[in-house]
C-alpha cells in the first residue's frame, strides 16, 4: 500500500497499492465501493466529491468523480504527489518543484486548454523581469536580476549574454526582440541599452549601445520596421534612438515620476508610455507630441500592451486594475476586475500581454497565477497557477502558447489553446 486517505464525512477510506488501483471502501463494514485503476497516490478533496491520484512514471495525475470513478481532468506531466486546496478550485502538484493546478468547481465545466506547463526553463536563479518571444516564432529570450539574457529554443538554452563579458554589471528590467527578428535590445540599472545580435556575439563584435540615460532603463520596444527603439527609465524620460548607430531623434519628458511600461503601435504611429504617475501617456512617434493622457489608474501603471489593430490599450496598475480603453480618445471600454481585492486571485498587476490574434489578454502579478481572459467581454477564461509572483508574460507568434517569468527564476510555457 502506497497511500491512504480518509473521506470529508469520514465514511469511506481510499487507498492506492503498488497494484496500481485506487480502492474505495466503506469504513463501517469494509465493503469495497469503488476500484479506479493506475494510481500511486491520492488525495480527497474538502467537499468529497473528487479525487485527485496519479502514479509518478506512467499517468501524471487524473482528477475524478469519487462516487462514479468517472475521469473529469488529466495532467500529463510527471507528478509525485498531489494536494486539494480547501475551495477545490486548485491542486497542489509535485513535479520536482510545486506547481499549482487550476481545476474549477465540482459542478462546472473548466474552460482551459489542458492545464499543464510544456516546459519548465531554469538558469536564471533570480527574478525573471523581462521576456521576449522571437517574431519567428522559435526561441524566447529572457532576462532578469541576474543580469543576463538566455536564448532558448523549446527548453534548450542555445546562449547567455553574461555579466563576465562586460555586458551588464547590473540587473536587467528590459529585454525586446526586433520584429524582424534579427536583434536583442536589454535595458539595464547602469542606465543603458545593449542591442545584440539574436545569433549570438562572434568574432570579437561588439553590442550596440546607448547612453542616454540618467538612471535604470525600465522598459524597451521596437519601431515595427525594427530601425528603431523606444526606452523608458526610472529617470522620468522616454528617449527614441537609432537602433544602428544609438543617436537619439526623440526625447519625452511628460511623466513626473518613473517610466515603467512602453509600447510601440502596431501601426508605428504612436508610442504609448505609463509609470509612477498613475498615468499612461499616448503620444506622436514621429513629433513627440502628446495625444492623450490616460487618468483612470488610482496607483502606479506597471504594463500595458496594445490591441493588434492600434485602436485599444490595456493597461494593469499597482493596485489590481485592468482597463482596456480607445487609444485616440482615452474612453474607458471595459474594467477587468479579476486582480482587484477581494477578488478570487487577488493582487497588483505586474504583467499582461495582449495576444497577437486580438481575441484574449494575459494578466498577471502578486497573486501567483496567469488569468487569460476574453478582450472583448472581459469574461475570464481559465488561469495558469504556480508561479511565485509573476513579473513578465509574453505570447507567441501564432497566440497559442504564453511564456512567464517568476520571482524565483523560472519561465514557464504555456499551451494557450
Amino acid at each position: 500500500m502506497t497511500g491512504i486517505a480518509w473521506s470529508p464525512d469520514s465514511t469511506r477510506i481510499i487507498t492506492v497499492s503498488d497494484d496500481h488501483t485506487a480502492q474505495i471502501w466503506n469504513a463501517r463494514t469494509g465493503t469495497l465501493l469503488l476500484t479506479h485503476p493506475g494510481q500511486h497516490f491520492v488525495s480527497w478533496s474538502f467537499d468529497g466529491r473528487r479525487i485527485v491520484s496519479g502514479e509518478p512514471f506512467t499517468s501524471g495525475a487524473q482528477v475524478w468523480d469519487a462516487e462514479t470513478g468517472t475521469n473529469l481532468l488529466t495532467y500529463t506531466q510527471q507528478v509525485t504527489d498531489a494536494s486539494w486546496a480547501p475551495n477545490g478550485m486548485w491542486i497542489a502538484l509535485r513535479t520536482g518543484i510545486v506547481q499549482i493546478w487550476y481545476v474549477g468547481e465540482a459542478d462546472t465545466t473548466v474552460e482551459a486548454p489542458p492545464q499543464e506547463t510544456l516546459f519548465t526553463l531554469y538558469n536564471h536563479g533570480k527574478a525573471v523581469t523581462a521576456l521576449a518571444w522571437s517574431p519567428l516564432g522559435g526561441q524566447i529570450a529572457s532576462a532578469g536580476h541576474d543580469k543576463n539574457v538566455h536564448i532558448w529554443q523549446s527548453n534548450k538554452q542555445l546562449f547567455t549574454y553574461q555579466t563576465q563579458t562586460g555586458l551588464f554589471a547590473g540587473g536587467i528590467d528590459a529585454v525586446a526582440w526586433s520584429p524582424n527578428g534579427e536583434r536583442i535590445a536589454a535595458g539595464s540599472w547602469e542606465k543603458q541599452v545593449h542591442i545584440i545580435p539574436a545569433s549570438g556575439l562572434v568574432g570579437g563584435a561588439a553590442p550596440i549601445v546607448y547612453r542616454g540615460h540618467s538612471d535604470d532603463v525600465l522598459a524597451l520596444a521596437w519601431s515595427p520596421d525594427s530601425r528603431l527603439v523606444a526606452s523608458a527609465s526610472k529617470d522620468r524620460s522616454v528617449h527614441i534612438w537609432d537602433a544602428a548607430n544609438s543617436k537619439a531623434y526623440i526625447t519625452y519628458r511628460s511623466h513626473t515620476k518613473a517610466v515603467k511600461c512602453l509600447g510601440w503601435s502596431p501601426d508605428g504611429r504612436f508610442v504609448a508610455s505609463g509609470g509612477e504617475d498613475h498615468t499612461v501617456q499616448v503620444w506622436d512617434a514621429e513629433t513627440g507630441r502628446m495625444l492623450i493622457t490616460y487618468r483612470e489608474h488610482p496607483d502606479t501603471v506597471n504594463a500595458l500592451s496594445w490591441s493588434p489593430d492600434s485602436t485599444r490599450l490595456v493597461s494593469g496598475s499597482q493596485d489590481g486594475l485592468v482597463q482596456i480603453w480607445e487609444a485616440t480618445t482615452g474612453q474607458t471600454q471595459l474594467t477587468y476586475p479579476g486582480h482587484l481585492k477581494g477578488a478570487s486571485f487577488e493582487g497588483k498587476v505586474q504583467a499582461l500581454a495582449w495576444a497577437p490574434d486580438g481575441t484574449c489578454i494575459a494578466s498577471g502579478g502578486q497573486a501567483h497565477a496567469i488569468q487569460v481572459w476574453d478582450a472583448t467581454s472581459g469574461d475570464h477564461m481559465f488561469v495558469y497557477g504556480g508561479q511565485d509572483s509573476v513579473q513578465a508574460i509574453i505570447w507567441s507568434p501564432d497566440s497559442k502558447l504564453i511564456a512567464s517569468g517568476d520571482a524565483h527564476g523560472f519561465v514557464h510555457v504555456w499551451q494557450a489553446y
